[in-house]
């Protein structure tokens, strides 16, 4: 039992790192920025892109003392699956968010290009090797156990090899992921509530990191 744990551990390792490299950030232009009434207009490009390729875009607000400035109004060319091209426009409403204008703020546009989900197929290879009523497996239980546990029912087809680990794997990252979400929802709580600047931007860098990692598993 000790050593399945070691291996599971180990497929987490080896699982976190080709994620992160999997969420390529992508060039954008520097933003430009209009006052409309009580809107902020942020127009940008993304540079290169094809026609095809979706994006997340979202944006970063600090002030002049380095500080973030959440924001939530947000409407336009902002959140998952925004297209690739020219004159993108991010409106945000100022007022909603008690935002005023009476410092400096520096506003940044990030995007990361989405990848699409590749179909993955496991093929079992016919071995024509006697069967009995012993080393028997029907068709229908292998599909039963593997959609129970991704991996499992290959494992029985594999003479016990331990290709159940890839699900168990998969439901731990799930449940992580679930668990992440829901900390880094009570840490922006936190965040609202606090009336000390330091321990604000302390909760807010918590928060994100909590939700980045969310996203990673």
């Amino acid at each position: 039992m000790k050593s399945t744990w070691l291996i599971f551990l180990l497929v987490l390792l080896i699982l976190f790192p080709i994620n992160l490299f999997c969420q390529t950030r992508v060039n954008i232009t520097k933003p430009r920025l209009e006052l409309s009434d009580e809107n902020l207009i942020i127009e940008y490009d993304i540079l290169s892109a094809d026609p095809s390729d979706l994006f997340k875009v979202w944006i970063e607000v600090t002030n002049a003392s380095g500080s973030k400035i959440i924001a939530l109004t947000l409407s336009g060319d902002v959140g998952e699956e925004i297209t690739g091209g020219s004159n993108k426009r991010i409106h945000w409403n100022l007022e909603v968010d008690n935002i005023s204008l009476d410092g400096e703020i520096f506003i940044e546009v990030l995007a990361e290009k989405k990848k699409l989900p590749e179909v993955q197929k496991e093929t079992i290879p016919v071995e024509t090797t006697p069967t009995t009523d012993v080393n028997k497996i029907s068709k229908g239980n292998m599909v039963f156990s593997s959609m129970v546990l991704p991996g499992w029912g290959l494992s029985k087809v594999k003479q016990g090899k331990p290709y159940w680990i890839l699900g168990v794997a998969g439901y731990g990252c799930l449940a992580g992921s679930v668990i992440l979400n829901r900390s880094a929802l009570n840490t922006y709580d936190e965040y609202k509530l606090s009336m000390d600047t330091d321990e604000g931007n302390t909760l807010w860098e918590k928060s994100t990191k909590q939700i980045d990692m969310s996203r990673i598993m």
